[in-house]
């Protein structure tokens, strides 16, 4: 569905607002984030709470649906793809907290031997950083185009 498909390793701070350790989420709360994979640490992101904001105020686009490009190359050499489809994720029964949190962050990439992460690196700073928690159940997907009937 266009999600990366590597394997690897995600470590976030587990925030839980009932444990006495914990600071109370709030202004000066910092937040971390990494990315691994074949026991390289690639990407690590910081949030530090500045704001707390209503989950509307978020950047788009979240909240709107998601469009993904599904392809599934053909296995004839050559051939149109068996799979090439513009589509829209379902979302029901969506659910998140009154509130968000918002504030500066950081991310830094890191290089590898093994993987060709670099070129995703931000290039124009970093304008903001966001924490909520939301769900939602996939009910499935809409194709919005098919390119296989395009397909010369």
């Amino acid at each position: 569905m266009g999600f990366p498909k590597k394997l690897g390793q995600i470590s976030i701070t587990d925030y839980n607002p009932y444990n006495p350790g914990m600071p109370k989420a709030g202004p000066g709360v910092k937040l971390t984030g990494t990315v691994a994979s074949h026991g390289e640490r690639l990407i690590r992101g910081t949030l530090t709470i500045e704001r707390q904001i209503n989950p509307s105020e978020l950047p788009k686009p979240m909240g709107l649906p998601l469009i993904h490009l599904r392809h599934f190359p053909s296995l004839v050499p050559g051939a149109k793809p068996s799979v090439c489809e513009l589509v829209r994720l379902g979302a029901v029964n969506k659910q998140s907290d009154p509130v968000a949190w918002a504030g500066s962050g950081e991310l830094t990439f890191l290089p590898s031997d093994l993987e060709e992460h670099m070129p995703l690196a931000p290039s124009g700073g970093i304008i903001g950083a966001y924490w909520f928690r939301n769900g939602y159940t996939f009910d499935g997907a809409e194709v919005l185009h098919d390119y296989t009937t395009d397909w010369k």
